[in-house]
């Protein structure tokens, strides 16, 4: 919007209640209202540098877009990946085992009120 909203129009144009004039800048209020189906009509009366300027933009937008929901997507498949359980198992027990000690004369160990020391 603020792109536009320094340009001046090649066409003349409707934007929003407002008309504007070949050679008018539009008002920048004007251009956040209008959704992106509108802006996409409205782009091709503004000068050719503009239009590939506006393309630039929206170019690199898609492509950062993109990047990121492969991202989250590759997050969440590695997230989704560990929850699989093969085939036949119904829950999935890990037990951990310690290792027994016998206990002799002198060892110490935390009593009624914890290791005080």
């Amino acid at each position: 919007c603020a792109l536009l909203s320094k340009a001046p129009l090649n066409s003349d144009q409707k934007i929003g209640d407002k008309n504007y004039k070949k050679g008018q800048t539009a008002d920048i209020s004007e251009l956040e209202k209008i959704n992106r189906f509108t802006l996409t009509t409205l782009i091709k009366a503004y000068s050719k540098e503009i239009q590939k300027e506006y393309d630039d933009l929206k170019n690199h937008f898609q492509n950062e877009k993109k990047k990121l929901k492969a991202e989250h997507d590759e997050k969440l498949e590695i997230l989704e990946k560990d929850d699989i359980l093969p085939s036949g198992v119904i829950k999935l027990v890990k037990v951990y085992i310690a290792t027994k000690r016998k206990l002799k004369v002198g060892d110490k160990m935390a009593g009624r009120h914890g290791n005080k020391g």
